[in-house]
């Protein structure tokens, strides 16, 4: 039995397709859903990420600069799962919903665990074998790494 189901999003307007999956699949079950988006903070958002070898001072404005790019990523971030997570409320569901920072699959696994969420729905932009292979799908790990099974909203145009 379906009790929580945890949609996985990054935030993008392609990425409610597979929130509006998620909220259909929550209504046929009579189950929880969970909303989390996660801000990657293991990619460099500018050339000022990397440690160079550059005096303190500029250590420091890097370190300003980076918190506050940082804080402005993750306030799209919550009020898409805020969007997300009303919608589903005025649908007559309980909700949850939270933004995480750090590896998108590591935390998407760790909350449905933390969670005990029954099913997991996320959405793939379908870029094909190639860029998988080379880079790796956040779904393709959260598919591997077990936590519940995942279902997969392609949202390519």
């Amino acid at each position: 039995m379906v009790k929580k189901i945890l949609v996985a999003t990054d935030g993008s307007t392609r990425s409610e397709k597979a929130a509006d999956t998620g909220i259909l699949l929550a209504q046929s079950c009579g189950a929880e859903l969970h909303v989390v988006s996660v801000v990657d903070t293991g990619k460099p958002r500018s050339a000022m990420d990397f440690d160079l070898d550059v005096t303190e001072e500029i250590k420091e404005d890097d370190q300003v600069i980076a918190k506050q790019v940082e804080a402005d990523r993750i306030k799209p971030e919550q009020q898409f799962v805020s969007h997300i997570t009303d919608k589903a409320a005025g649908e007559g569901l309980q909700t949850n919903g939270m933004v995480r920072l750090g590896n998108p699959a590591e935390e998407i696994l760790g909350y449905a665990r933390e969670n005990s969420c029954d099913i997991i729905v996320m959405g793939t932009h379908g870029r094909g074998p190639i860029a998988n292979a080379v880079m790796g799908s956040i779904a393709t790990k959260v598919i591997r790494g077990g936590a519940a099974p995942v279902l997969v909203v392609p949202t390519a145009d």
